[in-house]
Formats: C-alpha cells, sequence, structure tokens
C-alpha cells in the first residue's frame, strides 16, 4: 500500500513539473472571458450608438481594469400607463472571470420586512416625472455612493395594480452609503406633524432624504434608520385613541425604544373608513409581545374597560407575567364591545 503511493505521488510530482515547463494549467479554465451588461436607455439628445459609447466609457472609468465596447442593439419603447417614450436598447462587452455585479439604487416603495426599496411600486406618478428626475437623482447618486451613475433608466413598476414609474441607477464598486426605504404606506390623510417628526428621525439616524412620496421616503445613509413602526387598533372615537396616547409611549419606553412618535392618524379618505389608528414610530429595538386580548373580560363601553385595567394588569402580574401596560380597544369597529390588551416584556 505504502508503495503505491509513493508511485501516485511521483506521478504528481512529474505532472506538476511539466506543467510548469510546458505552460499547462491544469484543472483551469480560461481566467477570463467575455461577458456581457444588457441596459434600456430612455432616448435624449444622443444617438443610439452614442449612448452605447458612452455608457461602454462610463463602465470602463469605473472599472479600469476591464475595458469595454458598446454597441447599439436597437429601438425600443417604455410605457407607464398612458405615457410612452423612445428608448434604446444597448450592450457593453467586457472580459473578466466572473460577471461584475453593480449597486443598483431603487426608487421604489419599502418592503414591508425590510428597509430596501423595491420596484413593485415606483416613486414617480407618471413616466414623465421620472425622466424629469434622472439628472438630478444621478448626480445625487455619485455624490453619496461616491460610484459613477454607469445607467440611469426609468421603468414601469411590477405590480399590476400599480402604473407608476421606478427609476433605478446603477454603478460599479462599493458604495459609501446606500438608498434605503422608510415608510408604511400611511395613505393620504397623515397629519404634516406627524410625518415631519418621522422624516426628523431618518435624519437623526444620518439619513439624506432624496425623495418623499405617498408617507414612503427614501434616504441615502451608511445603515438603515433604526425604525420600528407599531399600529395599536382602530378606534372609531378619537377621543378614546387620544387617551391612550400616554400609555402607548409608557409601553415603548419600558420596551426599549428611545425616541417615540405617536398619533391618532384617520383612514385615508379613499378607504371609506372614518375611524381613526394609533400609530406609533420609535428609534429601536423596542421588544414586546401581546396576548391580543384573549384573557380579557368583554366590556360593554370604553369607560368600563380603562376602569378594570389596573385590576387586570396586577392579576397578570401576580401570575407571573411582565405587563408593561394595555390599550382598549373595540373587539370590532361595529359593535360596542371592548377588551383590554395586554402588551409585557418579550
Amino acid at each position: 500500500m505504502k508503495k503505491n503511493f509513493w508511485i501516485l505521488q511521483g506521478w504528481a510530482l512529474t505532472w506538476v513539473a511539466l506543467s510548469g515547463a510546458y505552460g499547462i494549467q491544469a484543472f483551469a479554465a480560461d481566467p477570463e472571458s467575455s461577458r456581457y451588461y444588457y441596459a434600456k436607455v430612455p432616448a435624449r439628445s444622443l444617438s443610439c450608438d452614442a449612448e452605447a459609447q458612452a455608457l461602454a466609457s462610463r463602465f470602463s472609468e469605473s472599472n479600469p481594469q476591464y475595458p469595454a465596447t458598446g454597441v447599439c442593439i436597437g429601438d425600443t419603447v417604455v410605457k407607464v400607463g398612458d405615457a410612452s417614450h423612445p428608448y434604446f436598447a444597448v450592450e457593453i462587452e467586457y472580459r473578466a472571470s466572473a460577471e461584475l455585479v453593480p449597486y443598483t439604487a431603487v426608487f421604489g416603495a419599502g418592503g414591508a420586512l425590510d428597509s430596501s426599496p423595491h420596484d413593485f411600486r415606483g416613486a414617480y406618478a407618471t413616466l414623465s416625472d421620472c425622466l424629469a428626475a434622472l439628472d438630478d437623482q444621478s448626480r445625487i447618486f455619485s455624490e453619496k455612493t461616491g460610484l459613477i451613475a454607469v445607467t440611469a433608466t426609468c421603468e414601469r413598476a411590477t405590480s399590476l395594480s400599480s402604473e407608476s414609474a421606478v427609476l433605478k441607477i446603477s454603478g460599479w464598486g462599493e458604495p459609501v452609503s446606500r438608498l434605503y426605504a422608510t415608510g408604511q404606506g400611511f395613505g393620504s390623510a397623515v397629519p404634516a406633524s406627524f410625518w415631519n417628526q418621522i422624516l426628523d428621525l431618518v435624519r437623526l439616524e444620518g439619513g439624506s432624504i432624496v425623495r418623499q412620496w405617498d408617507s414612503e421616503v427614501l434616504y441615502y445613509a451608511k445603515d438603515p434608520a433604526r425604525l420600528q413602526f407599531h399600529v395599536f387598533h382602530s378606534f372609531r372615537e378619537p377621543s378614546q385613541c387620544e387617551a391612550q396616547l400616554a400609555e402607548v409611549k409608557s409601553i415603548l419606553t419600558q420596551a426599549g425604544a428611545t425616541t417615540i412618535v405617536l398619533g391618532c392618524i384617520p383612514h385615508a379618505p379613499e378607504s371609506g373608513l372614518s375611524s381613526v389608528v394609533l400609530r406609533a414610530v420609535n428609534l429601536g429595538p423596542a421588544f414586546f409581545r401581546s396576548d391580543y386580548g384573549y384573557g380579557s373580560p368583554r366590556y360593554g363601553s370604553f369607560e368600563e374597560c380603562q376602569r378594570d385595567k389596573s385590576r387586570l394588569l396586577e392579576r397578570a402580574a401576580s401570575r407571573g407575567r411582565l405587563p408593561l401596560g394595555g390599550v382598549c380597544n373595540s373587539t370590532a369597529l361595529a359593535s360596542g364591545e371592548f377588551a383590554l390588551e395586554i402588551y409585557e416584556q418579550f
């Protein structure tokens, strides 16, 4: 067995020596091959060929070790709603061992679970609004990210229910700041005083705001703002909401929140609802959980629920729970029945 091992090792050493002498690269493919990047750019002052060359020039400037050439593929059209605009389809070619992936700033709504903008709903109501913003947003992109804006374009939002436009800017390299989104689609009825406080929180976290629309905000920052959004039920009577703002602030403070914005926000007119929503935004993290009112008696009025709150919180504490507070809310807006929802340490 040992003899066979030394024979195999001898053959291996001989192969290494031969491969070095004759330039044979064992188990290695060509380290570089042709790569392609495809883009659609709005037709403006330049011809398609000129746009392709300009794009290749910006790409090469961003990636000096990978010089590129640009080719015009042809004309196309982008349509958003009833509006359309001529575009050029262009392609750049470069040689590299792997695809070079750009950083792309997407001017769209934020996701429900993260701070990254998405293209399902665009930041611009019309295609013309988006196209008009290309130059300014490209300049800001370069200032904030430190990257060259190689491509800038407008596309239709991917949601079938949205006729909005998404602006996208791409550059190569590691950005010093990225584009983030915040806002939970509060609707058109959000009071300016409430919304301005949210903008202040974004700025407090180091965000540089570049776009606002429909209670959404886009900003550049090194890291996403540590904002948490909460909904503490709907109320038919605004007074019932307002009476519990201090309680909600106490709950969030005990849970670890630092700066807190509270408000009783009307539903958007288009919803057809006349109730208000108790909303809170804080710099996090704040950790707590709810019992959803399952252990609460049902009360015939808001006032009755409020009067019994202390007893239920004391009972929860006596049973080993760690209650932070409670909110009286209607079990159904159409009914006059209320329950106490207890929030406790997580």
